[in-house]
This record gives C-alpha cells, structure tokens and sequence, in this order.
C-alpha cells in the first residue's frame, strides 16, 4: 500500500499544474472571511526546496499578522511552472507575489 500511495503523490506532483491556481484560492478564501482588513499579500516563500503559502495582513488598525496553512505540505520548485516575470521576482526577492488585495 505504501508504493501505491507514493505513486500517487508523485503523479499528483508531476501533473498538478494547478499549484499557483489552487495557492489563489486559498488566499480569496481567507480574504473573504477576514473581518475589515486593509490590504494582504499572498506570496509563496522557499524553504527546504519547496514552496509553502503565506497571507500577510494587515488591518485598518495597522495590526499585522501572518496567516499559514498548517497542512501544506510545499510543493517542489520545479514543479511549480513560472512564467518570466516570476522567475525575475523569485530571484530578485527570495519570494513570489501571487495575489494583492486591497
């Protein structure tokens, strides 16, 4: 059973497309819930290899927090297809901007 599931899991790497998508609607969801934010920033930071989500907030009272999944378990850089203008913010900054909200 074990070699099935991690069949699976690399097949679910090798094919997901759809990391940054998914990424954005992690971060609509919660900017839909937050109770009178100012502005957040989704981005995707780098540890160990991998990229792992994070919601910077801040509200109108200048409180800032740091939202983060507790089950994302990262998704390897090069399985992740950047365009260009990712790969430039990614190098220059040491992170990757998904979505602003204001």
């Amino acid at each position: 059973m074990g070699l099935l599931s991690d069949l699976f899991s690399f097949l679910a790497e090798v094919s997901d497309d759809s990391y940054l998508y998914s990424c954005e609607r992690w971060f609509d969801n919660l900017w839909k819930k937050m109770y009178r934010p100012y502005t957040a920033e989704g981005v995707l930071e780098i540890r160990d290899g991998k990229f792992y989500k994070k919601l910077y907030v801040t509200f109108r009272d200048d409180t800032r927090i740091v939202i983060t999944d507790d089950n994302d378990e990262g998704k390897k850089l090069h399985f992740v297809n950047l365009n260009s203008e990712q790969k430039k913010q990614l190098l220059r900054d040491g992170f990757l901007t998904i979505k602003e909200y204001e």
